[in-house]
């Protein structure tokens, strides 16, 4: 069975926790700038296609 991620903003909203959700790097960049201007905690749930991640390994031991 595939897993599938819960929304991760309605989440943290239920926790009284202000939450953003992004589908884009201009989205990421203006709710980015909004989280920060807070004197709070805030989560920003960055969507991304399946199957489209790329694995940090080769930037965090690039030798190996």
């Amino acid at each position: 069975a595939d897993l599938v991620n819960p929304d991760f903003a309605s989440l943290a909203e239920s926790f009284g926790i202000r939450a953003y959700t992004v589908n884009s790097p201009d989205e990421l960049r203006t709710s980015l700038d909004q989280a920060l201007q807070l004197d709070a905690p805030a989560v920003i749930h960055v969507k991304q296609a399946p199957g489209c991640e790329v694995s940090p390994w080769q930037f965090i031991h690039p030798n190996g």
